[in-house]
Order: C-alpha cells, then structure tokens, then sequence
C-alpha cells in the first residue's frame, strides 16, 4: 500500500522553509516565521509514520532498513555541513568562542545538539545565536524521534486497538502542553511530541474525505490558521506550548483535506522546488 507523491505536501514543507528564511532574515517580516519548524515535525509525523505503518500493514517492513534509509538520507550532507562550518570556524572564532563551538559539535555529531542549547535559555537567547550549528536542534529532535516511533507504532499493533491507543497517547501529550509550564523547554523533544504524533494520527487514521467542500473548508482553515500563527505568534508568547499547537493543527487539517484549491497552490513549482531542496 503506498500514499504515492504529495506535491502538496513538498508544497507545504517549502512555506515552511520560507518562513524560517524571512524570519532569520528580518523577524518584523514574519513575527512568527519559526513555527516552521513546527510545521515540519507534523509532516515528518505523517511521512514517518506512513513509511512504518503502511510496510508493516503489507508485511515488507524491516527495522534495519528503516534506520538504513535515514542514515543514507541524513549522514552524508549533514557531516559534510559539520566539516564545513568547523573549518570555517577554527578560522574565524577566538579561541573561547571556538572552545564553545566545539562542545556544540560533538553533542551535533551525536544528535543531542537540542541538549547542549537549552543550556543558554530559549531559542531567542542572544547566546544561542551566536552558535553556528544552532540550527542542528530541530534535525536532533526528529532523530530522536526515529528512534522512538517505529517501536512505539510496533508495540500498539500488537493489538486490535493500536489506532485508539495512538489517539489516547495524542490527546494526553496535547492535554500535557496546556498545563505544563514549558517556557525553558524549546528544544525538548517531550513538548514537540504532539506535533510528530498530530501527523501521525493522520497517517494511521487514514482519513480520506471525499467531499469537495469539505476539503476546501479543511484547507481554507488549515491555511488560515497558518497564516494567522505566523503573524500573530512572536517571540513574546509562550512558545512552544498551546502556542504551538495552532499550526501544528493547521499543517493537519492541510495534510487531511488534499485534493483542493489550496493544496493545489501549494502543489506550484516555487514552493516545491524550496521543500526538495530543504534539508539541504
């Protein structure tokens, strides 16, 4: 069984980027350009899960190729980024700052760099971005989330009830973001649990709506809501959080709804060319 190629969602995963960019480029471009980065974990819910519960449902799936095939996907660009800016940065740093980037780049080379930078307070700590590998924190919190999802997603089909027991395992990390102070947890793995699990709810749910005004209505309100996280989230909120869950939902309700005049503008060349060319 396979969910075939997603235009739309290669679509989507380029806004995504583009926020960032417009973000880091100027913040009053964008207030909340880096809930991208939120984004991104919802489709990578959805593909991962897609990618180990479909296998597994035709009986074709390995936990060795599994891991195979990320390693082949994310090890080769990403050490060549590491030798790069190592290089670049024993030439231009000072020697207490160049000591500072090295403790960075062995928790980066084991994918524990989201550890390492919580140490220097939230994503928006003057320290934090003075860090050249800053930006590896997302790429460590989805490895560890690799790691975590296909023995979860295994030991749920074990039984006949592993669809309402992700559901469950959803709604009580959801629940968890409202009522927990996570205001020093940006790079903690446990608080973008639900934006992994969101789009894997999808993938496992295997919703397919057929009616066209609804998937319109899905995607205008997945759109919107987007569009309004961008705008009205800034650095001031606190983020992530509930905060967080707005466009989480909204790249859902985008992934759910396919096939509407929304999906198919973001299915355009521009903003597919950018989600090909993301990780790198």
């Amino acid at each position: 069984m396979s969910i075939g190629y997603r235009l739309d969602i290669q679509g989507l995963r380029g806004l995504a980027v583009l926020f960032v960019l417009f973000y880091h480029i100027d913040e009053n471009y964008i207030p909340g350009g880096f809930i991208g980065v939120d984004i991104f974990f919802v489709i990578s819910g959805y593909l991962l899960t897609n990618l180990v519960y479909m296998r597994k449902q035709s009986g074709n799936f390995s936990l060795f190729d599994f891991y195979r095939g990320r390693v082949l996907r994310i090890i080769p660009s990403y050490f060549l980024m590491l030798v790069i800016v190592s290089v670049l940065a024993s030439l231009v740093m000072l020697p207490d700052d160049f000591q500072d980037f090295f403790d960075s780049l062995i928790y980066s080379i084991f994918f524990a760099s989201n550890q390492y930078f919580s140490n220097f307070g939230g994503y928006f700590s003057p320290d934090a971005f003075e860090m050249p590998l800053l930006h590896t924190w997302s790429l460590a919190v989805e490895i560890q989330y690799y790691f975590i999802l296909p023995l979860l997603l295994l030991v749920m089909m074990l039984t006949n009830f592993h669809k309402q027991l992700l559901f469950l395992v959803v709604f009580i990390s959801i629940i968890l973001l409202f009522i927990v102070d996570v205001d020093q947890e940006y790079y903690s793995l446990w608080v973008r649990l639900p934006e992994f699990l969101l789009g894997s709810l999808v993938s496992v749910l295997a919703l397919d709506v057929h009616d066209v005004r609804v998937k319109n209505f899905l995607g205008i309100t997945g759109f919107g809501v987007i569009l309004l996280s961008v705008i009205y989230i800034d650095e001031d909120v606190n983020f992530p959080g509930f905060w967080s869950f707005l466009p989480s939902f909204g790249a859902m309700l985008l992934i759910l709804s396919r096939n509407n005049f929304v999906t198919s503008f973001l299915s355009a060349r521009f903003f597919t060319w950018f989600g090909m060319i993301s990780y790198s």
